[in-house]
């Protein structure tokens, strides 16, 4: 119904301004300190192209160029290369909570600023709309431009349950997902996993 998600708009909005100073400062402390992923990849390549061989393809060019030169300097060795990147699973999810936050955000102020939920002042619209504009840049930042499309965990995260700055972010997404439910009433506490319960405690003492 429409006062049902008039009524949802507001609860959401509630959770929002308790917790959206905390997630700014932590997406830019990840920004500061993004976690990464070593990728493992093998190139061939003449030995003059490659920049730093290791000590057993040096020695085995020594041999070669002992045996026959030219053949040698012609042959494409196999040389491994092991570089960081920065777009890991943890970075997509941050990026696709700023984009669901900020599209959400955008649609509360909206229904807000049409009158339809209630008595919010024009200057704390400005002030929320400021921390929108402050998701959108942090969306735009550059490590977000590298990171792909978020599709889900296939398993734990360690980064998101323990590492500054992500296991922030994790717990006030479940915050934004789970408060609805709870506030709502529609939450099976007695059947929800361990860590599922503690994320709801958070929630209560957010509130609280």
């Amino acid at each position: 119904s429409i006062g049902g998600e008039a009524n949802n708009d507001l609860i959401w909005f509630s959770i929002f301004k308790e917790i959206i100073d905390g997630y700014i400062h932590a997406v830019r402390y990840i920004l500061q300190r993004p976690h990464q992923r070593y990728i493992k990849t093998d190139e061939f390549s003449r030995i003059e192209k490659i920049k730093r061989p290791s000590n057993w393809l040096t020695e085995r060019f020594a041999d070669d160029y002992n045996n026959d030169p030219e053949k040698a300097l012609r042959h494409y060795y196999q040389n491994t290369y092991i570089y960081p990147t920065e777009d890991t699973n943890e970075n997509r999810f941050v990026k696709h909570s700023i984009d669901r936050i900020s599209k959400r955000f955008e649609s509360v102020v909206r229904s807000i600023k049409a009158g339809s939920n209630g008595n919010v002042s024009e200057n704390e619209i400005s002030e929320l709309q400021n921390k929108l504009d402050e998701l959108w840049q942090l969306r735009n930042a550059s490590l977000f431009r590298t990171v792909g499309r978020f599709n889900g965990f296939k398993q734990e995260s360690l980064v998101l349950q323990q590492r500054t700055g992500y296991a922030q972010i994790y717990r006030y997404w479940i915050l934004l997902q789970n408060g609805l439910e709870l506030i709502d009433g529609r939450t099976a506490i007695g059947i929800l996993p361990i860590w599922q319960l503690y994320e709801l405690w958070c929630f209560l003492m957010v509130k609280k």
